[in-house]
């Protein structure tokens, strides 16, 4: 704390810088005999009418003392309640000392409305009282946080001219003010005119330097635009900048600290990413999902003691957080512990849990469902597997126990059965791509091309450029089938382009699919390219031919093969001893 000499050298003639200080003066000065301490209480409590901690210093040294010398009939008593004033009122219609304390009671109670309307009465019927000073910085307070109010819910219901004409009525009330400024900003920002936006933020960080409102703001817009310009706008706060936002906006700060991270994880940049939550970790222990995506990270980095260690601390600060126990369920399910995942959900009072939370539940008890069932069918009890999926299918798992149904009836070759289960699905829901690839699967394998044409021609309504790569393969192999080659062509086309951007998003049977098309299509050489590329991904090499010899090598069946990996050889080199001219590869 400072000396009461610092703080009359900062408040002679300055105005309080903020209000922490303000009251820190006030508690040292009421201890002094110091010769114009009541004008002094005075000043600092009109420069903050609405902070209560000043306010009961300013009343017990001024306002009780002025009220108790005044007679009765014209000044009431400042602890009377507010039904009592309007009683007093009721009889001395005029008096401005009833109404001007009506005025402040309502303000100290926050209702601008009739704050506003009894301080204006009583400045117009005793302009010079001893109070009109009080009266006039409570009356602006008021109009100001009224107008803030409109100004905040017109915002808030996306009525922004309605907000702009309020938020520039504050700012004429107090243009140094930073709420304006950035009701202003919100507009704009709303609106996504992002530079003006940020012009009437700086507006807001020129008069209030250390606001956090004004600071966090900045950061959200900066967010917005980029990871890394948030980051830098941070990084250039003064200290007492950052401890403003970090007190009251302390998630923003954690929050683009994770961005960060995240966009390391984006890149597969594990081991930065993992020092960087580790950071945060430091500075925020029980941000929940950070350590949730650093025990992730440290699963992906081959670290699972680190991982098991970092979650054992958060589960021992916060045992009884719902978020925590569903990010550790989330975690044991992650590394093949359901059990104790479904366990960790229990402890979960119903009325505590999310949408998410239920879910994972759900999805944990169907899971013990489903390997059940697979259990059964294992040891070749087909009919009981199906029997104990038939009772125990989940209303909200109909879907994912149909289609299983389904696959187990398609590899036992019941396939009138497994079109019945899909048929179950679609009646279900009706877009379905998983149930109307294999309905059309099915007819093709029974010869009714008709029938798949019109499954197929539902699939179209679906925009199937947006499925997976393993279902629009499907899709075009059918297509193909069903003597639809100009849209099997689209497809594999499409499909091999988005395969070449993401190379690792493909497995061999896709590839192999690709070069088959190509086969068909006599481009010979792209049919070698994504056999040679199937070949990486199945494992058959792991580095790309360089001549004839170790291609022809790759081609050679291997008792070891399994299906998929004996298909590649043989497909390519079927296509290789077709052609009579000699293959040359590119280095």
């Amino acid at each position: 704390m400072m000396k009461p000499c610092n703080y009359m050298m900062i408040f002679t003639k300055a105005r309080p810088p903020d209000e922490g200080l303000a009251l820190e003066y006030l508690n040292v000065l009421i201890a002094t005999n110091h010769a114009n301490k009541m004008a002094r209480i005075k000043q600092i409590y009109h420069t903050y009418p609405n902070n209560q901690q000043i306010a009961n210093i300013y009343q017990q040294y001024h306002l009780t003392p002025a009220l108790s010398t005044a007679s009765a009939t014209s000044a009431p008593n400042n602890t009377i309640s507010i039904r009592a004033l309007k009683q007093q009122l009721r009889q001395q219609p005029d008096n401005a000392d009833i109404i001007g304390t009506l005025g402040v009671r309502y303000s100290r109670a926050n209702q601008r409305a009739p704050a506003i309307y009894y301080l204006s009465q009583a400045l117009t019927l005793a302009p010079k009282h001893n109070d009109s000073d009080l009266w006039r910085t409570l009356l602006q307070s008021n109009q100001y946080w009224h107008l803030l109010a409109k100004a905040d819910e017109a915002l808030l219901n996306q009525e922004y001219s309605v907000a702009k004409r309020y938020f520039t009525q504050v700012r004429q009330l107090s243009p140094y003010k930073s709420e304006a400024y950035i009701g202003l900003g919100d507009i704009e920002l709303a609106q996504h005119q992002l530079e003006q936006a940020e012009r009437y933020y700086q507006q807001a960080l020129q008069y209030q330097p250390n606001d956090a409102a004004t600071l966090h703001s900045l950061t959200k817009l900066y967010r917005q635009q980029s990871h890394q310009k948030a980051a830098q706008f941070m990084a250039n706060l003064t200290s007492q900048q950052y401890k403003n936002l970090a007190q009251d906006y302390g998630y923003i700060i954690s929050g683009i600290q994770q961005d960060l991270a995240a966009d390391d994880e984006q890149q597969q940049h594990y081991l930065s990413a993992i020092e960087k939550r580790k950071a945060i970790a430091k500075a925020y222990p029980d941000e929940v999902w950070n350590i949730y995506r650093l025990a992730d990270d440290l699963l992906i980095t081959q670290q699972p003691q680190l991982a098991e260690d970092y979650f054992n601390q958060l589960n021992q600060r916060r045992p009884n957080d719902p978020s925590r126990r569903y990010a550790y369920a989330l975690y044991l399910n992650k590394t093949g512990r359901a059990q104790q995942a479904l366990n960790t959900l229990k402890t979960i009072p119903l009325s505590q849990r999310s949408e998410s939370m239920n879910a994972l539940d759900s999805q944990l008890r169907f899971g013990q469902i489903m390997a059940h069932a697979q259990s059964l069918r294992e040891h070749n009890q087909q009919q009981q597997a199906v029997e104990y999926l038939f009772t125990h299918i989940p209303p909200e798992q109909k879907i994912e126990s149909y289609l299983l149904l389904a696959q187990w009836a398609e590899e036992d070759d019941q396939l009138n059965q497994a079109l019945n289960y899909y048929h179950t699905v679609l009646n279900l829901a009706p877009n379905n791509e998983t149930a109307l690839l294999g309905a059309t699967e099915i007819s093709l394998a029974q010869h009714q091309i008709d029938q798949a044409r019109y499954y197929l021609a539902q699939i179209e309504q679906l925009s199937p450029e947006k499925f997976n790569h393993y279902s629009l393969r499907r899709l075009a192999n059918a297509e193909k089938t069903a003597g639809n080659i100009d849209k099997a062509k689209h497809y594999f086309i499409y499909l091999a382009r988005q395969v070449d951007k993401e190379p690792d998003s493909a497995d061999g049977l896709i590839l192999r699919d690709i070069g088959r098309f190509y086969r068909d299509s006599q481009q010979v050489q792209s049919a070698h390219h994504y056999y040679q590329q199937a070949m990486l991904k199945e494992g058959i090499t792991h580095t790309l031919p360089k001549n004839n010899i170790e291609y022809t090598t790759l081609m050679r069946n291997n008792p070891n093969d399994n299906w998929l990996s004996r298909s590649v050889r043989d497909d390519a080199s079927t296509l290789y001893r077709q052609q009579e001219w000699r293959f040359t590869l590119e280095a």
